[in-house]
């Protein structure tokens, strides 16, 4: 093999995940990014509610909160995945 073979190689390598393992290590870092701010927001406008004595004002302004810390979670997330993958 020469230097211009193996120089493809290592260009289609780069373009997706290094390896099985590296993708399968994504999946619950993204499952984890998006559960957790939610659950979290959940439980704060849960008690937030108790505390208060509101109906579940809390808890939604909360919940939504929290999804949308996950979602913004999972944006820097997948950013950082894709400039590493890009190098």
């Amino acid at each position: 093999m020469g230097k211009k073979e193996n120089n493809e190689k290592n260009e289609k390598k780069k373009e997706g995940f290094e390896s099985i393992f590296e993708a399968f290590a994504f999946i619950p870092q993204v499952s984890l990014s998006l559960a957790v701010p939610v659950f979290l927001g959940a439980l704060a406008g849960n008690w937030l509610d108790n505390k208060a004595g509101t109906g579940s004002i809390f808890f939604i302004i909360m919940l939504i909160l929290g999804i949308g810390g996950g979602a913004v979670s999972s944006y820097h997330l997948f950013q950082i995945i894709t400039k590493k993958n890009n190098k």
